[in-house]
């Protein structure tokens, strides 16, 4: 069994000569010393434990607050800032970009502290946009995760353009110049997330015009 200091206890499963993996038992607080609790062995059930006071830490769960930029392109990389608090220069520290059916974890390699408040993760590219909801979560240890409340959208390729909402044609004067503004459309993916920014991309709207005598009449767009 695992033993630790203030009496918690755990059955071991070995794996190897010189492997075992024991599960943490439950506390209701974190260690807030940097020098963590004692860790140590009983084999056998022999009431003789181990006496290398193995150095073992509780750390608290990161609170994550916002990611910025909110949004990518699946098949770009993307370096992504989170910002909140509680974070600590682990070696364990990862993150995940997670949706319905779907999780990307990103190890310490691609994940760079800045500060108690701050990180810097390079998003990797992944095969396909994420559905909604998506969130992005973060781990000191690389076991328990944030809780999944700050959104990071995986956008997909333009595959449309979608008016604003409840606008369907628009109405104008004749004149010897129309200027046709207030026309507002939209690149969506195959989800029907808008990209913004992240489109650059010139895309034509063809419009059929009607002639009216007198009275204005609208153009269905």
């Amino acid at each position: 069994t695992c033993q630790f200091s203030g009496g918690g206890y755990s059955l071991a499963t070995r794996i190897s000569a010189t492997l075992l993996q024991c599960r943490v038992p439950p506390v209701n607080a974190s260690l807030g010393a940097c020098a963590g609790q004692a860790l140590e062995l009983e084999v056998l059930q022999t009431q003789e434990q181990t006496a290398s006071n193995a150095p073992f830490s509780r750390v608290p769960t990161p609170t994550l607050l916002a990611a910025t930029p909110r949004a990518g392109l699946h098949w770009e990389a993307q370096v992504v800032r989170l910002t909140g608090h509680g974070f600590l220069d682990s070696p364990h520290l990862a993150c995940r970009f997670v949706a319905p059916g779907r999780a990307l974890s990103v190890g310490r390699d691609n994940i760079t502290f800045i500060s108690a408040s701050e990180l810097i993760v390079l998003r990797p590219p992944t095969a396909m946009p994420y559905p909604d909801p998506s969130f992005v979560v973060l781990s000191l240890d690389g076991q328990v995760y944030s809780q999944p409340l700050t959104q990071y959208r995986i956008l997909g390729a333009p595959a449309g353009l979608a008016l604003a909402e409840g606008v369907t044609s628009f109405a104008f004067l004749s004149a010897a110049v129309a200027v046709l503004r207030g026309v507002a459309a939209y690149t969506i993916d195959r989800h029907g997330r808008r990209l913004r920014a992240l489109d650059i991309w010139p895309h034509p709207i063809n419009a059929t015009l009607r002639r009216a005598s007198r009275n204005p009449e609208a153009l269905p767009l």
